[in-house]
C-alpha cells in the first residue's frame, strides 16, 4: 500500500499536480531525516498492518508514531507524509470514452479546508479559486495515468492555500 501510494504520487507529478511530500523509512534515523525534509505536522503510516498510524503534530510524537509504526510494520516500514490539513479540495465527476474524450460533468469545491470536519460542509459547484483549464489539464492527466477505458470515478483534487 506504502508503494502504491509512492506510485500514484509519482503519477500525479508527471501530469504536473502538486502532491504532498512523502518519504519511506526503516529506521529511527530515516525517519528523523525524513521529517527534516517534509516538516510538522505530518502522517506516519506503517506498512503492512491496519494499525499504529498517526499525525505528529510536535517532535516527541513524532518519535513516539514512528517508533510505534516501525514496531508494528511487518516489514519494519513507515511513509512519512506532509499533512494536508488546510488544503483546498475539489471533487469532480468525470467521464471518459474509448477516443480518450474526457468532459467534467460537475466540480465541487468545498469552502472548509481540507481536515474541518463540519459534518455538514460548505460547498459550491462553481470553480471559485481555480480555473477551468487548470481542471481540465489536471482531469486529463489524471485519467490518462491512472482510470480505464469508459469509466465514470471520482476524483478528489487538493491544492495548497
Amino acid at each position: 500500500m506504502r508503494r502504491c501510494r509512492l506510485e500514484f504520487r509519482d503519477a500525479m507529478e508527471k501530469v504536473g499536480l502538486v502532491c504532498a511530500r512523502s518519504q519511506l523509512a526503516y529506521s529511527m534515523a530515516e525517519a528523523r531525516a525524513a521529517v527534516d525534509e517534509i516538516g510538522l505536522p505530518c502522517v506516519i503510516r506503517p506498512g503492512f498492518t491496519m494499525g499504529g498510524s498517526g499525525i505528529a503534530y510536535n517532535l516527541q510524537e513524532f518519535e513516539e508514531i514512528c517508533a510505534r509504526g516501525l514496531a508494528m510494520s511487518l516489514n519494519s516500514e513507515i511513509l512519512i507524509e506532509e499533512s494536508i490539513a488546510g488544503w483546498k479540495e475539489f471533487e469532480l465527476e468525470v467521464i471518459r470514452d474509448k477516443n480518450d474524450n474526457v468532459i467534467i460533468v460537475c466540480s465541487i469545491e468545498n469552502f472548509d479546508p481540507m481536515g474541518v470536519h463540519t459534518g455538514v460542509p460548505r460547498t459550491t459547484f462553481a470553480k471559485w479559486l481555480t480555473t477551468g483549464v487548470l481542471l481540465r489539464t489536471a482531469t486529463r492527466g489524471v485519467y490518462r495515468t491512472t482510470a480505464t477505458t469508459l469509466d465514470r470515478v471520482r476524483r478528489a483534487y487538493a491544492r495548497s492555500r
